[in-house]
């Protein structure tokens, strides 16, 4: 701990570093680099919704940054399904990213991991939600994989089967 007279040693110090420093900086040309703050907005001004004519409503927030969000929200959870559909969107949340008319499980596993995000599904009582955080330039790519999962998915039995056995050793661990 700093004794009075020491303490007053010390301020008496700092000012006069600081009445040397006001000096030496007024009386330079030169001016230090400032950047010019941006008009904050409110969080609300940045979003938009969009309907298309299909009936399809898109949801965009223009935030600064190198990575997009990008999610596909589709109104067929579990509250949806009968007692013989009992836990079927979690399997068809399984089932995303996997073959579709167009690509193997492979080619698809292979075209996600080229995109360098992250893209993945999962259902709730309400929804299943595709989503996907991933960099600007391949915000076109990630949702033609979006949709191509979303609109043309190849079930195979084998694929289904797969996934009821990993969901009957979910269970069974639970």
């Amino acid at each position: 701990m700093l004794r009075p007279a020491a303490s007053r040693t010390l301020q008496r110090g700092l000012q006069r570093a600081s009445r040397t420093n006001a000096a030496a900086t007024s009386s330079k040309s030169r001016r230090l680099a400032t950047v010019a703050q941006a008009e904050e907005k409110d969080p609300v001004e940045l979003d938009q919704i969009t309907a298309l004519p299909n009936g399809v409503r898109v949801a965009t927030e223009a935030l600064p940054g190198h990575f997009s969000g990008i999610g596909v929200y589709v109104d067929a959870g579990s509250r949806y399904e009968s007692e013989a559909l009992r836990g079927v969107s979690h399997i068809i949340d399984r089932l995303a990213f996997k073959s579709t008319k167009s690509r193997t499980a492979d080619q698809m596993l292979e075209s996600l991991e080229s995109l360098g995000g992250n893209i993945q599904c999962a259902s709730s009582r309400e929804s299943l939600m595709y989503q996907s955080a991933t960099f600007n330039s391949a915000v076109p790519t990630t949702v033609a994989l979006l949709a191509e999962t979303i609109r043309d998915p190849l079930i195979t039995e084998e694929e289904v089967q797969q996934q009821l056995e990993t969901a009957d050793y979910e269970i069974g661990e639970i």
